[in-house]
């Protein structure tokens, strides 16, 4: 599923992983899944989630230390190829962990509307690990995020 590319998607994916805490693998993975008809619950999320758990702890380590060298770039140009190593590492992290997510998901199978899956599964996962006080702003970028990646998926 090629949703990430989707004019929009990228946007607010990231607004989702910046502003509310929410992992973008993640999120992508329940749109996959749901383009598949599989409903994601309590307990397939929480599987999800277990197995993500390492690679994902490695993607924040990288991605915390990129963010410091942006700070330093910004006032030492020396540090431009550093930050563009550490970004092509988060990346790589990220990609580790989505390869963790398509092979617990590819067990999974199910049929049903893959837009009220999709914003369901997002909606459940939002509520596991998104804040509380912000979880109407969480729900419209979810809903766009759905709108926008399901479109010819």
């Amino acid at each position: 599923m090629r949703c990430y590319g989707r004019p929009g998607v990228a946007s607010r994916c990231l607004r989702l992983q910046d502003e509310h805490g929410l992992d973008v693998d993640m999120v992508l993975t329940v749109l996959w899944l749901a383009t598949r008809g599989v409903e994601v619950e309590a307990q397939s999320l929480g599987r999800l989630l277990h197995v993500a758990a390492p690679a994902r702890q490695r993607v924040l380590e990288i991605r915390t230390l990129r963010r410091s060298v942006g700070v330093d770039r910004a006032h030492a140009s020396g540090w431009e190829e550093t930050y563009a190593h550490l970004k092509a590492a988060e990346l790589a992290a990220e990609r580790v962990q989505l390869q963790a997510l398509e092979a617990e998901g590819s067990a999974m199978s199910g049929e049903g509307d893959p837009d009220t899956l999709a914003r369901r599964g997002l909606r459940l996962y939002a509520s596991l690990v998104g804040p509380a006080s912000d979880r109407a702003a969480i729900e419209v970028l979810l809903d766009e995020v759905v709108e926008r990646g399901l479109t010819s998926a």
